[in-house]
């Protein structure tokens, strides 16, 4: 072809994309801590159980400031509320943390209502120290035992136990060793969770950040094709006119844009001439 045509072309935005990235909402996987939220409930009242079975004993060894009848009613009231509200309980100790004192002080006026170190609420008030640890890990699990610990003697303390002193005092090391060894317990597969879903999260980014870069370098890989294609085919061209259609066609069919206008350069007027465009419709000057 002669050395002196030049040709100047434009075309409009694409009209479909070259490069769909998947997006995935990382929001959309299992709430572990609502879940275990519920399962929290469920243990609050599996622990009423063992005062439940206590209104039908009387021993000896155990006073209550007020009627078993209505130290169950109150925590059974407590229990009923938090099963009702859970959800927006739940969130509001995932906000809040210190909201978790007002049950921590709740169970220790349990303890103390109930007999003190040999009541049946022991298991009960070991419940909200068990959902600090696994909300808030070590961390909680430190912090609800201290509180709750000061609190547990406290109770004991204007509630003694009339049975032997040697008797009393190994119950109670093993009482507060529990109050300190189960929320542990409760914290360590709660902060391997918490690792396990971070690591989760971090593949999940970095497995959507590759796919965006695998379509990015194939979208990049289809344009080059393409303009390889046009190329060749452009050097095979016998004149101007099949040029011109070509690159149009190029355009407008393999980069998807939705019109392309293409004109002659008159080497001798510099004027652009001899337009052309696909489709035929969008046919005048840029």
């Amino acid at each position: 072809m002669d050395d002196t045509l030049r040709l100047f072309a434009s075309a409009a935005r694409p009209h479909r994309a070259l490069s769909l990235t998947q997006t995935r909402d990382m929001s959309v996987q299992p709430n572990y801590q609502q879940r275990f939220f519920v399962y929290l409930v469920a243990y609050r009242w599996a622990s009423l159980l063992v005062p439940f079975w206590a209104l039908w004993q009387e021993p000896a060894s155990r006073s209550w400031y007020l009627a078993p009848v209505i130290t169950f009613l109150i925590a059974a009231t407590h229990t009923a509320f938090v099963t009702l509200f859970h959800r927006p309980l739940n969130r509001l100790v995932l906000r809040y943390p210190p909201f978790l004192g007002v049950d921590i002080l709740l169970s220790a006026l349990l303890i103390w209502l109930s007999g003190g170190v040999f009541g049946p609420y022991y298991l009960y008030a070991l419940s909200p120290l068990l959902a600090a640890a696994f909300f808030f890990q070590y961390r909680g699990a430190v912090y609800s035992a201290a509180t709750f610990t000061p609190l547990y003697l406290a109770a004991l303390i204007v509630h003694p136990s009339p049975l032997q002193d040697a008797f009393v005092s190994q119950t109670l090391m093993m009482e507060v060793a529990g109050i300190w060894l189960l929320p542990m317990l409760v914290a360590y597969p709660s902060a391997l969770l918490k690792h396990l879903r971070q690591a989760h999260n971090a593949l999940a980014q970095a497995r959507d950040d590759l796919a965006r870069r695998h379509e990015e370098l194939q979208a990049a890989h289809q344009q080059l094709s393409i303009i390889h294609d046009l190329t060749v085919s452009l050097q095979a061209a016998p004149d101007v006119e099949t040029v011109q259609q070509r690159v149009l066609a190029a355009l407008t069919d393999d980069l998807g844009f939705e019109r392309a206008i293409i004109g002659l350069i008159n080497p001798i007027t510099e004027r652009l001439e001899q337009w052309r465009a696909s489709p035929a419709a969008a046919f005048g000057p840029p």
